[in-house]
C-alpha cells in the first residue's frame, strides 16, 4: 500500500514537471503601427504544423502535433493600449487559457520545421481542425421581414475576443492598398448602381448590405445630393452577387430596381452624423449560394480591438480608378477616443460612429455605404458575418495615420426595425 502512495506521488510530481516544461510559442511585438503582416504555415509529413500570423495591435502563433494536440499563444491590444499575452493547451483532456497580461515581447517563433508538442502523447478523438473555411456564409434562419440580429454569445470579453481570429478564415488581405477577394465571398454584398451594359454606361456608386429579401442597408450621403440632405434625382438599381463590374459588362447574379429610399431623420450632411439609410428593392430576391443576407450587430458586442473586414469596388487609390473587381481588407477597430486624437478639430467622432485603422488599408471613394464585418468562421451556426459598420468618411484614402469612420450599427438597431 505505501508503495503505491509513493509511486502516485511520482506520478503526480513527474506529471507537474513535464507540465512545466511546456515551451509555448513566442510572438514578436505588437506596439508599433509601421509594423508589416506576417503570415506563416510549414507543416511536414506526419501532420505536424506551425501556423500563425502579426501585424499591429494582435498576433497569434499555433503549434499542432501529429496527434491533433495544439499549444498556442496570442496577444492583442486591448481599448486601454495595454497590450494582453496568453497562451493555451488544446488537447484530450480539453482547452485550457492561461493569461499573463506582463510578459514581455519575445523573438518570433521559428516557423519551420516544427516539433512535437511536448506533454500530450494520446491522440485524440477528433483533432482540430484548421483548414480555410469555404467562402459561402451560413444563411440566417430569419428569411422575413425583420433583419437577423447576432445574438449575445459573440459578445467575448475583451481577453477572450482575440481568440475568435481563431475560428476566421485565415487568408492574407491587403481596397486601397487591398487585395482581390474569392467570388461570392461575401454574399451579403450590393453595389448600388446606374446605366446598364448594353448603353456602355454601367457604374457602380456605392456599397451596401443585404439585410431581408426587400431591404439594403447603405449610408444616408449615398442616396442625396452633394452635402444636402434632399434624395438624388435618378434612378439607381442594386446588383446582387456579383465580383466583377466594367461599363460594358459584369458578372451579378440578380439585380433589382429600387423603389424606396429613407435616411435617418437626423441625418447632418456636413458632419455625417447619423449617415445611415435603407432601400426598399421593386420586389424580393431569392437567397441562394451566392445572394444571402447579413447579421447585424448586437447592442452587447464591444468592436474596439476587433479585426474587421471591409469591401467594396471603390478606388484603389485617391482619386480614382474604380476597382473592376471586389477587393477586400483587414481594418482592425480602434477606440473612438484615439480616433477623436487623431482627427482632432478635423471632425467629431461621435458615439454613433466607430473608426477602423489599417495604415495604408483603407476603404475609398465608391466603397460607401458598404459593410464593415466580422468574421466568425464556420462554427456560426447562423450568424458567420456580422455586419458593425457602415463605410461613412475618412481623409484622403490610405493616409496612415487617419481611421476610417463608420456608422456604429448597434446603435441604429431600433431605427432600422422601425423602418422595414
Amino acid at each position: 500500500m505505501e508503495s503505491a502512495a509513493v509511486y502516485l506521488l511520482l506520478l503526480l510530481a513527474v506529471a507537474n514537471v513535464q507540465a512545466a516544461s511546456i515551451q509555448y510559442p513566442a510572438l514578436p511585438s505588437i506596439n508599433s503601427r509601421s509594423q508589416q503582416l506576417q503570415q506563416w504555415n510549414s507543416q511536414d509529413d506526419q501532420g505536424r504544423t506551425n501556423f500563425g500570423y502579426a501585424y499591429y495591435g494582435q498576433a497569434a502563433s499555433n503549434v499542432r502535433d501529429a496527434n491533433g494536440h495544439m499549444i498556442g499563444s496570442w496577444g492583442y491590444l486591448n481599448p486601454e493600449g495595454t497590450e494582453v499575452r496568453a497562451s493555451y493547451t488544446a488537447d484530450d483532456k480539453g482547452f485550457k487559457v492561461h493569461f499573463n497580461n506582463v510578459a514581455p515581447a519575445a523573438s518570433p517563433v521559428a516557423y519551420a520545421p516544427v516539433k512535437d508538442v511536448p506533454v500530450l502523447a494520446a491522440p485524440i478523438d477528433t483533432p482540430v481542425a484548421y483548414a480555410p473555411v469555404k467562402n459561402v456564409a451560413v444563411r440566417p434562419k430569419n428569411d422575413g421581414d425583420q433583419p437577423a440580429i447576432a445574438d449575445d454569445s459573440i459578445c467575448l470579453s475583451n481577453e477572450l475576443r482575440a481568440m475568435s481570429r481563431m475560428d476566421r478564415l485565415n487568408a492574407t488581405f491587403r481596397m486601397t492598398e487591398s487585395e482581390e477577394a474569392t467570388p461570392n465571398q461575401y454574399p451579403f454584398l450590393v453595389a448600388l448602381a446606374s446605366g446598364d451594359e448594353e448603353n456602355g454606361d454601367l457604374d457602380t456608386s456605392c456599397g451596401g448590405s443585404l439585410i431581408t429579401p426587400t431591404k439594403i442597408l447603405t449610408a444616408a450621403h449615398c442616396i442625396t445630393k452633394d452635402k444636402t440632405e434632399s434624395l438624388i434625382a435618378h434612378a439607381i438599381h442594386v446588383r446582387l452577387g456579383m465580383h466583377t463590374i466594367r461599363p460594358t459588362a459584369s458578372d451579378s447574379k440578380d439585380k433589382r430596381n429600387v423603389v424606396g429610399m429613407k435616411i435617418h431623420e437626423d441625418y447632418n450632411a456636413q458632419t455625417l452624423e447619423n449617415d445611415i439609410a435603407i432601400l426598399t428593392l421593386e420586389s424580393p430576391v431569392e437567397y441562394t449560394e451566392n445572394i444571402q443576407p447579413i447579421c447585424l450587430s448586437p447592442t452587447c458586442l464591444a468592436t474596439d480591438g476587433m479585426e474587421a473586414i471591409g469591401m467594396g469596388w471603390g478606388y484603389i487609390k485617391s482619386g480614382g480608378p474604380d476597382s473592376e473587381y471586389l477587393r477586400h481588407a483587414v481594418l482592425p477597430v480602434v477606440s473612438n477616443k484615439e480616433c477623436q486624437a487623431t482627427y482632432g478639430e478635423k471632425d467629431d467622432i461621435l458615439d454613433t460612429m466607430l473608426c477602423a485603422y489599417g495604415g495604408e488599408k483603407d476603404t475609398c471613394q465608391g466603397d460607401s455605404g458598404g459593410p464593415l464585418v466580422v468574421d466568425y468562421g464556420e462554427a456560426k451556426s447562423e450568424c458567420r458575418f456580422v455586419q458593425i459598420g457602415v463605410v461613412n468618411f475618412g481623409e484622403e484614402c490610405g493616409v496612415t495615420e487617419y481611421p476610417g469612420v463608420y456608422a456604429r450599427v448597434s446603435r441604429y438597431l431600433d431605427w432600422i426595425a422601425a423602418n422595414m
